[in-house]
């Protein structure tokens, strides 16, 4: 919403029943015009080609879109410009595409390093999809929006592949708790998808102990419900 509003053109945004409304409300803030139906993100984004097909919208699918991959990629790309000698980059996962981006980007400068996504293991599609080495659709029911994702996407799978070392899943329970870890300890606000590659490194903390070690914190869109529930849960540590 906020790139067509630089742009000048106008944004259908298409999301799922309930949406997260935070997200929603940003959304419209910057100008989109947001549709909600279909039980997951996969299912608007069918409804979403339908509307573009028929008013002859370009329909955009980050999975799918070397594009937004590349806009990504300039996370990665700042990481490895201004940090030496990384180990390991933690990545949230969602469809891909920005741990896609993210790897490709910041491997070009230390082709040594190792990239891990991280998602949720009430939503792990593209978790087992990359240890499949082949598409597998699973049902989401994560409370990490931003990491769901039922349908591999085929262009952001085949750059996972490419680029991405590792893919694990954590329980929505770590990501909770990792929201209120970085807020308490960190005073960093951010939604559970963001939580995620904290919650993976502390989970991998023996091995990686010793290593130069980047976590990714990538959305802050938390509804004030969700926020309670974090800081009313465990911590991390």
């Amino acid at each position: 919403a906020y790139g067509s509003r630089l742009l000048g053109v106008p944004a259908a945004i298409f999301l799922p029943d309930n949406p997260n409304p935070t997200k929603k409300a940003m959304i419209e803030a910057f100008g989109g015009t947001v549709h909600v139906g279909g039980r997951d993100i996969d299912a608007a984004k069918d409804r979403a080609k339908i509307y573009a097909a028929e008013h002859g919208y370009t329909f955009v699918d980050d999975g799918e879109s070397l594009d937004l991959m590349e806009g990504a990629g300039t996370v990665g790309l700042e990481i490895a410009e201004r940090l030496d000698g990384i180990d390991t980059i933690y990545a949230p996962m969602g469809s891909g595409t920005f741990a896609t981006g993210v790897a490709c980007a910041a491997k070009s400068l230390q082709p040594d390093m190792k990239v891990v996504a991280v998602q949720a293991k009430e939503g792990p599609a593209m978790v087992e999809s990359f240890h499949a080495k082949a598409p597998v659709e699973r049902d989401t029911a994560t409370v990490a929006d931003g990491l769901a994702c039922r349908v591999p996407a085929a262009r952001a799978l085949a750059g996972l592949l490419a680029y991405v070392d590792d893919a694990v899943a954590l329980p929505d329970a770590d990501l909770l708790a990792g929201v209120r870890t970085l807020a308490e300890d960190a005073h960093l606000l951010v939604e559970p998808s963001g939580a995620a590659a904290l919650a993976a490194a502390w989970a991998a903390r023996d091995r990686i102990a010793g290593e130069k070690v980047v976590l990714i914190l990538s959305g802050s869109n938390i509804t004030p419900d969700l926020l309670n529930r974090a800081v009313n849960g465990k911590r991390l540590f």
